[in-house]
């Protein structure tokens, strides 16, 4: 009976008439009526790729600004060069080739510029990760789900080196980082044979630039082209339940009290990750566990100077990649052009649009919305969803 209620409620949900509206807003519709069906039958994670595609360069990712810790990059391939070539080649120019540096001037960055950096994020055969002091790097932290995502999808390695921010950046991007330094430990204990954290930014540079050569060796080797195919299993202990997350303080509550209501009044089973007695202990021995068990994870941004809430949507976009379960966000339009915020959501917006170019089936696992009221019914569809899949297991 239980089984067959359920079914019913979906089906309705399925059924219901959509409004009348223009040509996108029904497109729109089409495709979340599609993807509610699709919840009852989950696509498999498959990935295949050939790791002679990869292009022959270390992406250099994270801090920019004024930053100089690429120039380190640089200088230090380019002695290790002359150690192992000695003055048969420039060694210099050689370091260059062999690094995709998306820095530019102080100012002149813009949005689509983000959509290069995306392409070197997702092929570049190394990964080095860094994120300064000096600097805020809200646009970074962001980032930081989204490399994740990329070294569990292609077994590639990633070299992450990430600093406390100065004091005087302010407290909220103080708190950010704090958040953002244990992230990267969360994904490191997730994949032991992708990614390296560490503190030590000589160390993050030499163990790069030892996987680079590597790699060049590798494509000078007889070895036939090779297709790599792996099949990913869900996890067997996800919980049933929505973590809530997102932009906390008081004077922008509205939205996630809205979100809470429209679970409790769908009877989803949820729990607010928000804590008046916050500190990074918590976050890491409390938040983050219960994040990574829960079914769905939800983050919520109603205020652009969230930068915790920013860098959170990343990290959902790699939990449900990497655990099979889902990641339902609402991420505003920026305001100004050229603000924390802006390069974050472009960012953001690249990196996304790029994964489900190369892994379609990610689109399933991850839903953007807009309001409130969107990520409550879209959540309680994945619940109901999930319910009926192990009902009908159990049936069988």
């Amino acid at each position: 009976m239980r089984l067959l209620a359920l079914l019913v409620v979906y089906a309705l949900a399925l059924a219901r008439p959509a409004d009348a509206g223009n040509t996108s807003t029904k497109l729109a519709r089409v495709a979340l009526k599609k993807w509610k069906a699709s919840l009852l039958s989950p696509p498999d994670r498959v990935i295949e790729h050939n790791p002679r595609h990869f292009f022959p360069t270390v992406g250099t990712f994270g801090t920019v600004a004024e930053s100089t810790w690429r120039r380190e990059v640089k200088t230090v391939f380019a002695l290790l060069l002359g150690q192992l070539h000695g003055d048969k080649m420039d060694h210099e120019a050689g370091a260059s080739s062999m690094v995709y540096d998306p820095q530019r001037a102080p100012g002149t960055w813009k949005p689509e510029y983000a959509i290069e950096e995306a392409e070197h994020l997702s092929n570049d055969r190394v990964i080095i990760f860094g994120v300064d002091k000096k600097f805020s790097s809200v646009g970074s932290m962001a980032e930081l789900g989204f490399v994740g995502a990329l070294s569990f999808l292609k077994s590639r390695k990633t070299i992450a080196f990430l600093n406390p921010a100065n004091e005087d950046l302010g407290a909220n991007v103080v708190r950010a980082r704090e958040m953002s330094i244990v992230d990267a430990k969360y994904v490191q204990r997730m994949l032991p044979e992708s990614w390296i954290f560490s503190t030590d930014k000589l160390k993050v540079i030499e163990s790069s630039f030892t996987e680079q050569a590597a790699f060049v060796d590798f494509l000078k080797s007889p070895i036939s082209s090779r297709q790599i195919s792996t099949r990913f299993t869900p996890r067997g202990d996800i919980v049933k339940r929505v973590a809530v997350s997102g932009t906390s303080h008081e004077q922008y509550s509205t939205g996630r009290l809205k979100l809470m209501s429209g679970l409790k009044k769908a009877g989803v089973p949820f729990v607010d990750t928000y804590s008046e007695n916050w500190t990074i202990d918590h976050y890491e021995q409390h938040e983050i566990p219960l994040k990574d068990q829960s079914l769905v994870n939800t983050v919520l941004i109603t205020d652009r100077t969230s930068h915790g809430a920013t860098k959170d949507v990343g990290l959902a976009v790699f939990r449900a990649i990497a655990n099979g379960t889902y990641a339902v966000i609402s991420m505003p339009e920026p305001g100004a052009e050229k603000d924390d915020y802006a390069r974050a959501h472009a960012l953001v917006r690249a990196h996304w649009n790029k994964l489900v170019k190369d892994f379609p089936w990610v689109a399933h696992y991850v839903r953007f919305v807009k309001t409130p009221e969107e990520m409550a019914k879209a959540a309680n569809a994945i619940v109901q969803a999930y319910e009926i899949r192990n009902a009908t297991s159990v049936a069988e």
